[in-house]
């Protein structure tokens, strides 16, 4: 039989060079895709990064401003001058620090050291707010009695605050709730008599008698002072018309919380290990401090994260004649004063934000109106090039490869505020 015979034709297939020339082809079509996709996927990420930075300085920056704005709310704009402060005169050396030196505000420059950052030429500023900034109530007081060394604030319960702030547990069993978190041992009490005159206390702790009436109890210095006949000033036994309100002072300020450790455990997560460009990291920390200006335990909290630059600079009510651009300006109260906005880093800025326990110069009782500016970055790098901004950053310098310096995107945030507790003083 004759066998079947195929033609050359229907033989043929790829030859080498064929399938080597359509691989090769394949791999550069691969590539081509792979690189697409890898360019897209960097271009989200970075997006995303520069959305996360934004949140994120928004945020922080609204909750900065809304405790800004409360500074000196139910509280001294500055316990060394008050003409009301009880006993009058000078403040005994024995009173905590944070006593001595309650001011509506505290400014103080290029704090703390580790964060500041002279590689992008920032210096950011820590600044202290003091006021009632747990509760907006003052507390109808029933009577004020010594202790031994330390003093007894009875409150009045059938009254408005005191109804308003309790929860039911505190009305049904009186066993603290809501009053416990409140009058927290470390903040300051003030109290202002029927005379409209201002008594300060550290509270050390509240309880509630056998006879279900509240007490918040005072440390023995500063001691609360009792009105005589050859006072002017202090408080009775059953203190009619008399009013408590609690005081708290808060910082907010530019913090590496990995070092020194531990990382509080709430925020661990956020100091995994990350890409090797991430740089030195800080956040903008909100945090209580007590009477000695030590920080009470579980109130740090992270108000904005990768945070780089916090600072402040206010327009102040000066003497009048006081020449702005001079540093440190006139002091005096004087008359007719002069309105003066000084720029950020101005020395004046720190003196009428400063530390008022040494009762020398202007105080933060002259304050009018802050001007704040908060910077974040981007976790990443994402630039290889820098952008001079005058005045501010609009990239920030991370470690880079062989030294070269590789820059993330930052984003500012920059507004005016008044201090509406501290208008109209003029002491």
């Amino acid at each position: 039989m004759r066998s079947p015979h195929l033609s050359r034709h229907a033989r043929r297939a790829f030859t080498l060079i064929e399938l080597l020339v359509a691989m090769t082809a394949g791999i550069f079509v691969a590539v081509a895709a792979f690189a697409l996709a890898r360019q897209g996927s960097h271009f989200f990420q970075s997006e995303t990064r520069i959305a996360a930075a934004q949140f994120s300085v928004t945020l922080g920056f609204d909750r900065l401003r809304a405790d800004v704005t409360r500074a000196g709310f139910l509280s001294t704009p500055n316990i060394q001058r008050d003409p009301l402060r009880c006993p009058p005169g000078a403040i005994d050396s024995g009173w905590p620090a944070g006593v001595r030196g309650l001011g509506a505000v505290r400014l103080t420059a290029a704090t703390p050291s580790e964060a500041q950052d002279a590689t992008n030429g920032l210096a950011p500023d820590s600044i202290d707010l003091t006021g009632s900034f747990a509760s907006s109530e003052t507390f109808p007081v029933r009577g004020v009695f010594a202790n031994g060394a330390a003093f007894d604030v009875y409150l009045q319960t059938a009254s408005g605050p005191y109804q308003r702030t309790a929860t039911n547990a505190d009305l049904a069993n009186q066993d603290g709730g809501a009053f416990g978190a409140l009058f927290r041992a470390g903040r300051i009490l003030q109290l202002v008599d029927a005379g409209g005159h201002r008594e300060y206390g550290v509270i050390s702790g509240y309880s509630v008698n056998g006879s279900g009436q509240p007490i918040v109890s005072l440390e023995a210095s500063p001691a609360i002072p009792f009105a005589t006949s050859a006072t002017a000033c202090g408080v009775v036994g059953f203190m009619d018309g008399g009013q408590a309100s609690v005081i708290s002072r808060i910082r907010y300020e530019l913090r590496d919380l990995n070092n020194p450790g531990p990382v509080p455990t709430a925020y661990a997560p956020l100091y995994d290990a990350g890409p090797v460009d991430e740089g030195a990291r800080f956040d903008l920390v909100r945090v209580e401090v007590d009477s000695t200006l030590a920080e009470m335990s579980d109130t740090l909290e992270v108000v904005s994260e990768w945070a780089v630059d916090l600072r402040f600079a206010f327009t102040v009510a000066a003497p009048q004649g006081t020449d702005c651009a001079a540093s440190p300006p006139a002091t005096g109260p004087g008359s007719n004063p002069s309105l003066c906005a000084f720029p950020f880093g101005h020395a004046s800025n720190y003196l009428y934000g400063g530390d008022v326990s040494a009762n020398t110069g202007p105080g933060p009782e002259r304050l009018r109106a802050v001007r704040m500016r908060l910077v974040v970055r981007s976790r990443e790098a994402d630039r290889q090039a820098n952008i001079p901004v005058d005045g501010g950053i609009f990239r920030y310098a991370l470690p880079g490869e062989a030294g070269a310096p590789s820059f993330s995107r930052t984003r500012t945030l920059a507004a005016d505020a008044q201090f509406a507790n501290l208008a109209g003083i003029s002491w």
